[in-house]
């Protein structure tokens, strides 16, 4: 990495975190959550909001623990083991399918304004200038990722808070019939919708080796990115589902009640501002997300060395480039949003279980480590929070798995298989060496 880069400090996690988790979720789910659950989706935002909190603690405790420079990965890799770190990294390169989602949907956006424009030319116009801002380092990230994180928070707050004075009352009303439109079974339907939009955050531990401070400054950050969604979800829910009937609202974007509220012009401008900004900070996000555990998996073995390669900004452009590949594909076949985030949700769910299991390790494995972790507590606390956490991982991969096509349950089990064949290939090489197996600090 160039000794010039940049450092993270504070600030820049905490821009990093809200831009990485408000995307394409609340611009696209609120609609659809009205459509099953009345005018209690912003109640349902919430529920989801503490439910994604509570699977992102494991990530939480092990930045206030260690500097991990490979990220989640070295933290799966040390406290399981090799094997289920190969098989951790090698399915996590696959979440550069994840970009085409955010690409795609701002084609469709964009083409909405303007007509003309073909949203698959506009998606992979999108998808290279991330990819080539990417390419310059965290310097140039960072300072896109905050203006563009400042516009976003502005607009949706704007929105949020100007239709609080033009609400229907019903929206706070539990005992109306429109509050529990489809009675329990809507409400956590609805809290499964969001639940995708409120956790990216956690992977915030994957910016500790270029982090300042990691241990005091990303628990923070992540805590700091929860207190911002909260708010802003919460303003931007209620607005969409008090101020028009819920029949108007219903499976429908942020860009119906924008244009009934404003005139053209400034709906228009929040659509710039607010779901694109969303989606544009998400997707600059996960480029600079990929960088250290596909960096240290490279090192250690598990790819071919090539990809351990950086430029002269300390921009690993191998990986990014193998991501905008694996992006590019369904974008080039035309796939939509849904078919995407239907293969994503197995990876994302199995992964987050990983690095749960592997914060039961620590400490047993990394007692002095433990000692003087920012979050150390009793033990008997620390085991508590950690059940809470992974019954939360497994009610929201029962869920989200539960609601998914068999097909792609087979081909994504499919795709775990070949995986684990090719790990054990790469060990049977003598291709995987794990030089560094203490990389905490």
């Amino acid at each position: 990495m160039d000794k010039t880069e940049k450092k993270l400090s504070f600030k820049d996690l905490l821009f990093t975190g809200i831009g990485l988790t408000i995307g394409a979720g609340v611009v696209s789910t609120v609609g659809p959550a009205v459509g099953v659950t009345g005018r209690s989706a912003w109640l349902a935002y919430f529920v989801a909001i503490l439910v994604g909190a509570l699977t992102c603690i494991p990530a939480m405790i092990f930045s206030a623990t260690f500097r991990v420079r490979g990220g989640n990965y070295t933290c799966i890799r040390n406290a399981l083991g090799e094997n289920i770190g190969g098989i951790y990294i090698c399915t996590n390169i696959l979440m550069g399918l994840n970009f085409a989602t955010f690409a795609i949907a701002s084609g469709a956006y964009i083409s909405g304004l303007v007509p003309a424009l073909s949203p698959r030319l506009v998606a992979s116009v999108v998808l290279v200038a991330f990819w080539l801002l990417n390419m310059r380092g965290l310097n140039v990230f960072v300072k896109v990722q905050s203006v563009m994180s400042y516009v976003l928070l502005s607009a949706l707050l704007i929105f949020g808070i100007y239709g609080l004075f033009h609400l229907d009352s019903a929206v706070f009303e539990f005992s109306n019939p429109e509050f529990f439109l489809n009675g329990s079974s809507g409400f956590i339907t609805a809290t499964t919708m969001f639940m995708f939009s409120t956790v990216a955050y956690g992977v915030l531990l994957n910016f500790s080796g270029s982090a300042e401070n990691p241990k005091r400054d990303i628990p923070r950050a992540m805590l700091g990115t929860i207190i911002t969604i909260i708010v802003v979800y919460e303003v931007v829910a209620i607005t969409a589902s008090g101020v028009l009937p819920v029949e108007t609202v219903a499976g429908q974007t942020l860009t119906v009640i924008a244009e009934a509220m404003w005139p053209k012009t400034v709906a228009v401008i929040f659509v710039i501002a607010g779901p694109l900004m969303a989606l544009f900070t998400t997707l600059n996000g996960n480029f600079a997300n990929m960088a250290a555990p596909q960096l240290a998996a490279a090192r250690d073995g598990w790819w071919p060395k090539v990809m351990a390669k950086t430029n002269r900004w300390g921009s690993p452009y191998v990986v990014y480039t193998i991501c905008f590949l694996i992006a590019f594909i369904p974008i080039l076949l035309d796939y939509s949003v849904s078919e995407i985030v239907g293969n994503m949700v197995i990876i994302f769910q199995l992964n987050t279980l990983f690095l749960t299991i592997s914060c039961y390790m620590i400490p047993t494995k990394f007692p002095e480590a433990w000692e003087k972790s920012t979050m150390h507590m009793p033990k008997w606390l620390f085991y508590l929070i950690n059940v809470i956490s992974t019954i939360a991982v497994l009610y929201a991969a029962y869920i989200q798995i539960g609601e998914l096509r068999p097909v792609i349950l087979i081909v994504t089990f499919g795709g775990y298989a070949i995986v684990i064949l090719y790990t054990q290939i790469r060990k049977r090489m003598g291709a995987v060496e794990i030089k560094d197996k203490i990389e905490l600090e």
